[in-house]
């Protein structure tokens, strides 16, 4: 039987060790293209390291987050941290706290981005020939 081209539950693993184990790691959730680890501290060169594993596509620290961009595929990854790292009882003690501004921008951008798209279109209007009479 063929091996697969990435074997994912082996990049969960090597995530994992890079970022300083599972009692570094305060909260581990995903969005469609990247795995978002939130972590009590952030070993040096952790992000070098993690960007050169076969299957991350790259590695961005935003917001407090520890963010391994995978691509399609980080469903898999995600699942298999999952079963390698017991995360159900982790507290939030550890966890980098944002600032009110922060938090503020984040709110009115989560209340307000719906809307963009319905002003955007409603902002649309049909171009018609206009003809202007100069005598």
């Amino acid at each position: 039987m063929a091996e697969p081209v990435r074997n994912y539950p082996k990049l969960a693993l090597q995530i994992l060790e890079q970022v300083g184990g599972e009692t570094n790691i305060v909260n581990a959730s995903r969005c469609a293209t990247r795995l978002r680890l939130v972590l009590r501290e952030t070993p040096a060169g952790a992000k070098e390291r993690v960007a050169e594993l076969p299957g991350v596509i790259t590695v961005v620290e935003n917001g407090g987050q520890f963010q391994v961009v995978i691509g399609a595929h980080v469903g898999e990854v995600h699942e298999a941290l999952l079963e390698h790292a017991d995360l159900s009882d982790v507290a939030d003690v550890g966890a980098p706290q944002q600032s009110v501004v922060n938090r503020l921008i984040a709110t009115m951008s989560a209340v307000f981005a719906p809307f963009v798209y319905i002003l955007a279109s409603a902002g649309r209007v049909p171009s018609r020939s206009v003809r202007v009479w100069v005598d």
